[in-house]
């Protein structure tokens, strides 16, 4: 066999590799009212993305414009997921609709309002330390293990989607929870770490809250692509 005959089946084996290896890829909208033709754009994008993951419920409320972000998505092939950020609301007698019952309920409400396709892949509730009045998690660990047990069981009865995950990252967990909620890796996990690599290869270094092995990864942040904002995800 002759050498350059070696060398490109190598180049082809490493190529091969490097192919498998790669994750299915998506992105975050970082706003809302992208047009049809930027998500076909993302869809036809060299990274090939396959989803999104739409924050329909912030601290503050919903963004009803990410309907039509859906039904773009939808009309060129991706998938959606939705984050939800829960406001920890430790006065139930001062705004006592701020129960994490309350808002959860009142997100399925929103969301079959609002929304032809009720189910999704998956709705992350997204755990991380905020500075909003009124919104802010307790200082004390176990009282906030408790607060998440409380999400997700009010998750699970109410659930839009054929999966709950917790999103979080390693800097936030350990910020909220410490050593102290180690309980809910049986959830899929979606991990920040803004490494710019997309892969888990940082795993290792990143482990939390008991996990073993993430499901998905945010990587990279603020990325500009197709005139839309967005962070960008590994699956």
């Amino acid at each position: 066999m002759n050498k350059l005959l070696i060398i490109s089946l190598t180049i082809l084996l490493i190529a091969s590799f490097a192919s498998a290896q790669k994750g299915i890829l998506g992105f975050t909208p970082l706003y809302s009212g992208y047009t049809q033709e930027q998500y076909l754009c993302m869809r036809n994008s060299e990274n090939g993305f396959k989803f999104q993951n739409l924050v329909q419920k912030q601290i503050w409320g919903y963004d009803r414009y990410h309907k039509e972000g859906q039904s773009y998505a939808a009309n060129v092939g991706l998938s959606t997921n939705s984050i939800y950020i829960p406001c920890i609301n430790l006065n139930n007698d001062g705004f006592p609709y701020f129960t994490q019952e309350n808002e959860v309920l009142t997100f399925l409400k929103y969301y079959k309002q609002n929304y032809d396709n009720v189910y999704e892949d998956f709705v992350w509730i997204l755990i991380e330390q905020n500075q909003a009045q009124n919104c802010q998690w307790h200082s004390d660990f176990v009282i906030n293990c408790g607060i998440l047990d409380e999400i997700l069981t009010q998750a699970r009865r109410v659930t839009v989607a054929n999966n709950i995950g917790i999103m979080s990252s390693k800097n936030d967990w350990n910020a909220l929870f410490g050593n102290k909620c180690n309980k809910h890796s049986s959830y899929p996990l979606h991990y920040k770490n803004y490494d710019n690599k997309a892969n888990f290869s940082d795993w290792n270094e990143q482990k939390f809250g008991g996990w073993t092995k993430p499901t998905m990864k945010t990587y990279s942040k603020g990325k500009y692509e197709c005139y839309i904002d967005s962070d960008l995800t590994v699956y």
